[in-house]
């Protein structure tokens, strides 16, 4: 199939006025590659807090947001929604308060559930009890350390370090319906390194 492709491109070159054909086989196959990647916003982070058995440091398993971005500039800027990087972008209290609630879970419930015998799931009354005590003793005192990483995935299965460079929020409401003040267009734009990649032009 890529051989195919090769064969196809270098004729389409040959087969081209000299005037436009200054594209070479390897950067007509670079365009035409997609011009689409996955974007992830991982929010990483150790917690410290105490079950009722002296304190302790967990790293629970982290906050994942993916979405789809688009590259519109071939030196390396990508457009995505901004509820897909706000985890970590912004670190919005939401999220700290999700990688409490794992890190709950695995220094107070799993334990406490493994000392009677049990895994999750095997008594729903029981461990839901053992949650709510641990919730209402650890929570409130629990630090936590984030670490968050946003990463673009090219087609090529390659992994890059991002970074926002413009950020417009998520379209929020408050209880009247209203459009909250920091209300925004849900719209972000990333850039990865410098280099060439195949983009949608606009």
């Amino acid at each position: 199939m890529k051989a195919a492709l090769v064969l196809g491109l270098a004729a389409l070159t040959l087969l081209t006025p000299a005037a436009t054909s200054a594209l070479s086989v390897q950067e007509a196959i670079l365009l035409a590659k997609p011009a689409v990647a996955l974007v992830t916003a991982e929010v990483r982070g150790e917690v410290t807090l105490n079950c009722g058995r002296g304190t302790v440091t967990v790293r629970p398993t982290p906050f994942i947001e993916t979405g789809t971005g688009w590259f519109i500039d071939g030196k390396g800027y990508l457009v995505t929604n901004a509820h897909v990087v706000e985890p970590a972008h912004r670190l919005p209290p939401w999220v700290i308060h999700e990688l409490k609630k794992k890190a709950i879970d695995q220094a107070c419930v799993d334990p406490a559930l493994r000392a009677q015998g049990l895994m999750r799931g095997q008594r729903p009354d029981v461990e839901d009890s053992i949650r709510r005590d641990a919730t209402a003793r650890a929570m409130a005192t629990a630090q936590v350390t984030p670490q968050p990483l946003l990463s673009v995935l090219l087609s090529s299965g390659v992994s890059l370090k991002a970074d926002v460079v413009k950020f417009s929020p998520p379209l929020a409401f408050d209880l009247n319906g209203k459009p909250s003040p920091d209300a925004g267009r849900d719209l972000a734009l990333v850039r990865v390194k410098d280099d060439v990649y195949p983009a949608i032009r606009l």
